[in-house]
């Protein structure tokens, strides 16, 4: 395998590491306006649109877990923690997102087995 290949493999696997670490889900209901949009990383930089007379306010709850040190911090509006039904819109997405992690360890697992036969082993010498 080209050493190209390999690099680009690395660097694949160290950025979905990264990703894999923290779980970060944000429930927007309301307005907003996107500001900002990185094509590269597929993130969006948002700005909340001000209440007004035909515009209620933007409700927001974010949850950010940290997989390795187990520190949660969530953040909810009051009505994410008033109104059962905002409260089941993120705690939902929240499941979702645990659901995707899950399966993303074990493709990662996955691929690390298969690239395991590319590496040195001290074993037999090679």
């Amino acid at each position: 395998m080209p050493d190209a290949t390999v690099a680009s493999i690395g660097a694949k696997l160290a950025s979905a590491i990264e990703n894999v670490l923290t779980l970060r889900v944000t429930t927007i209901v309301g307005a907003i306006q996107v500001t900002d949009f990185d094509n590269t990383t597929d993130k969006a930089k948002i700005a909340f649109v001000a209440p007004g007379a035909n515009t209620p306010a933007t409700e927001c709850a974010t949850t950010s877990i940290n997989l390795l040190a187990g520190d949660i911090t969530q953040v909810r509006t009051e009505k994410f923690v008033t109104d059962p039904v905002y409260a089941k819109i993120h705690d939902d997405a929240l499941t979702a997102a645990r659901s995707i992690v899950s399966d993303n360890l074990a493709a990662l697992k996955s691929a690390l087995i298969g690239l395991e036969k590319f590496l040195p082993n001290p074993k037999n010498g090679a």
